[in-house]
C-alpha cells in the first residue's frame, strides 16, 4: 500500500516535555509516591508507561485536598492545565505539586493576566479536562461550551465587547461557526484564535490534502479520549472522498481491520499530537507492507 503521511506525526513538544518532566521528578523523588492529576496527556500507552516507572494517576474527580494526600506525596497537574485552587491547597498538606502545562494553553492565562481590563469569552468542552481547569480557574469568565452553549449566560452583559479566546483543539470551522452565532445572539466579539499553532497546521493539512487528492483510506491514529485525534476524524468524514477512515490507536487495530485495508493501494496517514511516536512508526510500516 503506498502511505501518504501527514507530518509532523507523533507527539507535540508539549507532551513530550511533560513526559520527560513527570520521569525526571519521580527520578529524583524514587522514595516517594508520585502522581499525575489525570492523564497527563489523552493516550493510554502514556499513562501504562508511566506506571511501570512507578508514576501513578489520581483521578480528577478526587479534588480534596486532604483525600489526594492519602494518596500521594507529589501531584503532576497534567499538560492540560493548572487547578490553582486545589495546588493552593495541597501547599498546606505538604504535598509537593509540579506544573506541566503546554505552552499554547499557558499563552491563555498570560493573556488573560496581561490585559486584566479587558472582558473575556471562553469557546471549550465543559466535559474536557482542559476546558473543566479553565473554568474552576476562571469562573467569572463566559463560558460556551461547543455542544451545550453558553454555560453561565447570566455572567454576559450585550452593552460590552468580548474577546473570544478558546480551548487549544479547537478547529477553525468549528470557531467560525460560533462566531457567527454569538454575533447573531447580538454579542459584540473581537477574535482571539487560540487554537495551538501544530494543530491548526494539522487540520489544515489534512483538509487540503482530503479536497485535492483521492485516497483508498484515511487512517488516524490516536486516542478516543484525545479531543484532537477525534477533530481530525471529523474533518476526515466531512472532506474526504471515501468511506473508509479508521480511527486506530494500536498495531492490534490495524490487524482486526487487515480484511478491510488489503483492499485498498493508497492510504492517507496523520496522528494525534498525544499519540506515541512508536506506536505511529509500528502502524505505518504495517500500512507500506499491504
Amino acid at each position: 500500500m503506498k502511505v501518504t503521511i501527514i507530518d509532523p506525526i507523533g507527539f507535540c513538544p508539549g507532551v513530550i516535555n511533560a513526559i520527560k518532566k513527570s520521569i525526571g521528578i519521580k527520578k529524583e523523588y524514587p522514595l516517594k509516591k508520585v502522581a499525575t492529576y489525570g492523564a497527563i496527556a489523552h493516550n493510554e500507552r502514556i499513562t501504562a508507561t508511566l506506571a511501570q516507572q512507578g508514576i501513578s494517576v489520581v483521578d480528577l474527580d478526587v479534588i480534596d485536598a486532604k483525600e489526594i494526600k492519602e494518596l500521594t506525596d507529589i501531584l503532576i497537574f497534567s499538560a492540560h492545565g493548572t487547578d490553582l485552587r486545589l495546588m493552593n491547597d495541597l501547599e498546606t498538606y505538604d504535598v509537593k505539586t509540579y506544573i506541566t502545562i503546554c505552552p499554547y494553553i499557558n499563552l491563555i492565562d498570560k493573556e488573560i493576566y496581561e490585559n486584566p481590563s479587558d472582558e473575556y469569552l471562553y469557546v471549550g468542552i465543559i466535559d474536557h479536562v482542559e476546558g473543566a481547569t479553565f473554568n474552576k480557574n476562571y469562573s467569572n469568565i463566559p463560558f460556551y461550551d461547543i455542544e451545550k452553549g453558553i454555560i453561565n449566560e447570566d455572567q454576559l452583559d450585550y452593552k460590552k465587547t468580548y474577546k473570544v479566546i478558546n480551548q487549544t483543539t479547537i478547529d477553525e470551522e468549528t470557531l467560525k461557526d460560533i462566531y457567527e452565532h454569538l454575533k447573531y445572539k447580538g454579542l459584540n466579539i473581537r477574535k482571539c484564535n487560540t487554537t495551538c499553532q501544530m494543530l491548526k497546521e494539522k487540520y489544515e493539512a489534512l483538509k487540503i490534502k482530503l479536497k485535492h487528492n483521492k485516497y483508498d483510506c484515511v487512517v488516524i491514529i490516536g486516542s478516543r479520549t484525545s479531543n484532537n485525534t477525534k477533530t481530525l476524524l471529523k474533518i476526515a468524514q466531512k472532506y474526504s472522498k471515501t468511506q473508509d477512515i479508521y480511527f486506530v490507536n494500536s498495531l492490534r487495530d490495524i490487524y482486526l481491520q487487515k480484511s478491510k485495508l488489503t483492499n485498498n493501494t493508497s492510504a492517507l496517514v496523520i496522528s494525534g499530537t498525544s499519540t506515541p511516536n512508536d506506536i505511529c512508526e509500528e502502524i505505518i510500516e504495517k500500512l507500506s507492507s499491504l
